[in-house]
């Protein structure tokens, strides 16, 4: 019939979906997750020398150096079995920690390129003076 909610049929459609674990981790202050295969590809240039073919070790590896790094308290996030969960605005320092070194990284691939092409140019410089004394003496 129009109209008619089910209570149990309700409840077991959330709790297949996952909707209420969701909501119960949330409510234990972890509203940010992130898969461990996102947040080691995300992260990983942040902890470049973690090495692990177990996924969740390398999370927990590299939770231990960026935690140390950016001051993240041990109780500010916490490690399941597929995923990793921050407490609120846990993971804005670690956002602006990898901002930081892509700037940098950005930065330095900048300068060499600048440098490439200031070289290139003062060796054409060079070359067309060269060329001018060539033909001042002829």
């Amino acid at each position: 019939k129009a109209g008619l909610i089910n209570p149990h049929l309700v409840l077991d459609q959330l709790r297949c979906n996952g909707v209420l674990e969701g909501i119960r981790i949330v409510r234990k202050g972890f509203p940010s997750r992130i898969l461990f295969g996102e947040f080691i590809q995300r992260y990983k240039l942040l902890t470049p020398d973690v090495t692990s073919s177990n996924e969740k070790r390398a999370v927990e590896q590299m939770m231990k150096q960026l935690a140390a790094a950016n001051g993240i308290q041990d109780s500010s996030y916490a490690i399941g079995l597929t995923k990793i969960f921050f407490r609120a605005g846990e993971l804005g320092k670690l956002e602006e920690s990898r901002d930081k070194k892509l700037s940098s990284m950005i930065l330095g691939l900048q300068a060499y390129c600048r440098g490439f092409l200031a070289r290139k140019f003062h060796g054409v410089l060079i070359h067309g003076s060269k060329a001018i004394v060539v033909i001042q003496r002829n």
